[in-house]
């Protein structure tokens, strides 16, 4: 009927998007070969391809991203948004294992900027690891980013304990681990929770302040799960 109207068939609107689907792929492919081919990493068109891969969900270039993640240091930002968007029961293993290679073995893994962005993956997709290994790697991280890793990594596995402890001793930290602290206390009880956010919606820094009402605007919007 349709195609009687003018219109394209469904079956053949279906087609054409898995072969533009299967193209586009193809490209990435290549575009991923011509990459690891180079001497020297093309910043421009290694992030591009990453970029791509990550728009298009494309998995089928995560083996060869996973082998080569090494290769990818210079924009390691968006290899790790890449594997957060494309994160699937069946590649948790896999990608978990690269990361972990990254922050505990690999010549770069005494880099800030590494760990940070191994441990925001983490947090991000916490199938990736374990707590135990989560809070591992933030303890021993960099000391400009510890604490604040800490703080989310409790948060991404919800260790109430951690936080608890850490009531009375968070505002010994950076402003930037400061906020880390109070965003992690969303782990806990709601009395517990609003008691302690409490005094610190009135805390003379604005940022912290504003992650103390924005959690507070946040729980209480939500009902208590017991």
């Amino acid at each position: 009927m349709l195609r009687e109207l003018g219109y394209p068939d469904s079956e053949d609107v279906a087609a054409e998007f898995v072969d533009k689907e299967n193209l586009a792929r193809e490209v990435l492919e290549e575009l991923l070969n011509v990459v690891l081919s180079r001497k020297y990493f093309p910043l421009a068109l290694g992030r591009y391809v990453l970029r791509r891969a990550a728009s298009l969900r494309c998995r089928s270039v995560l083996p060869r991203l996973v082998e080569n993640a090494v290769r990818f240091i210079p924009v390691l930002r968006d290899l790790i948004l890449y594997f957060v968007k494309i994160a699937h029961v069946r590649n948790h293993d896999s990608i978990g294992a690269t990361l972990e290679y990254l922050i505990t073995r690999s010549d770069w893994r005494s880099f800030p900027f590494v760990q940070y962005w191994v441990l925001t993956a983490i947090q991000q997709v916490p199938e990736f690891a374990n707590a135990e290994k989560a809070m591992a790697w933030s303890s021993h991280s960099d000391s400009s980013i510890r604490d604040r890793m800490l703080a989310l990594s409790a948060l991404a596995y919800g260790l109430t304990d951690w936080v608890r402890e850490k009531k009375e001793t968070w505002s010994n930290t950076s402003v930037w681990a400061q906020r880390a602290n109070v965003w992690a206390a969303a782990v806990l009880p709601r009395e517990e929770r609003g008691h302690w956010l409490r005094p610190i919606r009135n805390n003379p820094d604005q940022s912290v302040k504003a992650v103390a009402d924005a959690l507070w605007i946040i729980a209480e919007s939500k009902p208590e799960t017991i």
